[in-house]
């Protein structure tokens, strides 16, 4: 039996199947040059029909037995694989340079996740309302932005509410990078982090998952 059907086009406008068959292998069934083929890709544990192509190359996203987020993409006619987060996968993209982009349910919260370098947090992307609207996966460096007339202070705190460090600013535009150092210069762990965004008229923040 087969089951969780995805489909999507590359850049040839060949077609590309992918589905489940008997809840413990990933098949990927595409046609090129007027004829099909199937290709079992991966066994046991990884159930998924999210697929999403960008120019030629396939990406997958799916969940494993252990409750993880699992994806697995085509290079050079060679599947890899990574597991990238607990939780259960909703729906992915890839942006025209080929960077994935995804997002996740966990534990109650809709995560949003992406391998794209250099991920932008802006300050008004969650304003304060007594609860965050988002919780991104970001790598380093950080680039922090800012689109004000007025000078800004930025903290990084963490989740006891300590202070990991401060930035200042400038009027519009400005933007910093932040390579995961404290205000003493030490290399801060994976975990969650809070932005705090205060001028004189207002203070808004926004959370995220710093991912090493």
């Amino acid at each position: 039996m087969r089951w969780a059907v995805g489909i999507d086009i590359d850049a040839m406008l060949n077609p590309h199947l992918l589905f489940d068959v008997y809840y413990d292998s990933i098949y990927h069934l595409f046609k090129t040059g007027g004829t099909w083929q199937c290709k079992e890709i991966s066994q046991y544990g990884f159930f998924s029909n999210l697929i999403a192509i960008s120019d030629t190359i396939v990406h997958l996203l799916g969940y494993t037995i252990a409750d993880s987020v699992r994806h697995i993409w085509k290079m050079n006619n060679i599947w890899l694989i990574e597991d990238i987060h607990k939780g259960s996968a909703l729906d992915l993209a890839v942006d025209k340079d080929g960077y994935l982009h995804c997002v996740i349910s966990d534990t109650g919260q809709i995560l949003y996740g992406t391998n794209r370098p250099q991920t932008s947090v802006s300050e008004y992307a969650s304003p304060v309302t007594g609860q965050n609207r988002g919780l991104a996966l970001c790598r380093l460096p950080l680039k922090i932005t800012h689109n004000s007339d007025r000078e800004e202070e930025v903290s990084i705190v963490d989740v006891t509410g300590r202070l990991v460090n401060t930035f200042h600013l400038t009027a519009n535009p400005s933007e910093i990078l932040w390579y995961g150092q404290d205000q003493y210069n030490r290399k801060v762990s994976t975990g969650i982090y809070f932005l705090i965004f205060r001028d004189n008229c207002k203070i808004s923040s926004r959370k995220f998952i710093l991912i090493r």
